[in-house]
C-alpha cells in the first residue's frame, strides 16, 4: 500500500475515495488477521502506544482475503479543507456488514489517519464488563474517546445524507442500513457520554474537598 499522497494528487474526491478504500481494505485485512495491527501506525503521527490504542478502535473477525465486494465505495464528509471524515460499509461476517469510520487530516504535506472506529451491526455489540476494552480506562479518557467517536459518526451520517438523494435505487438499501447502524451507535454513545459526564462531575466534586 502506498503512503499518504500530496495535497494536489489526493485533494479531489475521486482521489480521496481511492486512498480511503485502500485504508479500508488494509484495515479489514488487519481485522481478519492477515496483517499486523501496527501496520496502520505508519499512516499516523501517533508515537505513544496508549494514545494509539485509544484512537484506533477496530474489530477482530474471521475470514480470508478481502474481495472487492467486501468493501463498498467510501462516503466522504469534508469538515474543512484539511479534514475529511470517511465512512465505508464492509463485511464483518458472511451474514453481516458494518461501518468503518475514520478521520483523515492533512498535516505537513501528507494525509494522516487521526481516528478510526468500527461501527458494528447492533447485534454484534456484546454486553458485560468485557464488552468494551475501554471500560477499564479512566472516565476522562473514556469520555474523550466516546466524544471523538460521536464526531466521527456525525460526519459519516452527514456523508450518507448527502448521497441518499442521488444514489441509485439499488444502493438505497445499503445506505439505509448504514445510516441505521450509525444512528443506533450515536444514540448509545450519547448515553455513554452523559453517564461519563456525570462521573466526571462527581470526581471533580470530590477532588475539590
Amino acid at each position: 500500500m502506498s503512503g499518504p499522497g500530496d495535497r494536489d494528487r489526493m485533494s479531489g474526491d475521486d482521489g480521496m475515495r481511492v486512498y480511503a478504500r485502500q485504508i479500508a481494505v488494509w484495515t479489514l485485512e488487519i481485522e481478519r488477521g492477515l496483517r499486523p495491527r501496527d501496520q496502520l501506525r505508519r499512516l499516523t503521527d501517533v508515537k505513544d502506544p496508549d494514545i494509539w490504542n485509544e484512537r484506533i478502535n477496530i474489530g477482530n473477525f474471521s475470514g480470508g482475503p478481502v474481495p472487492d465486494t467486501d468493501v463498498k465505495t467510501p462516503r466522504l464528509s469534508r469538515t474543512s479543507r484539511d479534514e475529511i471524515i470517511v465512512n465505508v460499509t464492509t463485511k464483518t461476517t458472511a451474514e453481516r456488514s458494518g461501518a468503518l469510520t475514520f478521520k483523515l487530516s492533512h498535516r505537513n504535506g501528507t494525509w494522516r489517519l487521526v481516528d478510526m472506529e468500527r461501527v458494528r451491526a447492533r447485534g454484534e455489540y456484546r454486553s458485560g464488563p468485557d464488552a468494551d476494552p475501554r471500560q477499564g480506562l479512566p472516565p476522562e479518557v473514556r469520555y474523550r474517546r466516546a466524544s471523538s467517536e460521536r464526531d466521527l459518526v456525525d460526519g459519516a451520517l452527514a456523508a450518507i445524507t448527502r448521497q441518499q438523494p442521488v444514489a441509485s435505487a439499488a444502493r438505497q438499501p445499503q445506505l439505509k442500513g448504514a445510516a441505521q447502524a450509525l444512528t443506533n451507535r450515536r444514540g448509545a454513545l450519547s448515553l455513554e457520554i452523559k453517564a461519563l459526564d456525570e462521573q466526571r462531575t462527581i470526581h471533580a466534586s470530590f477532588a475539590r474537598r
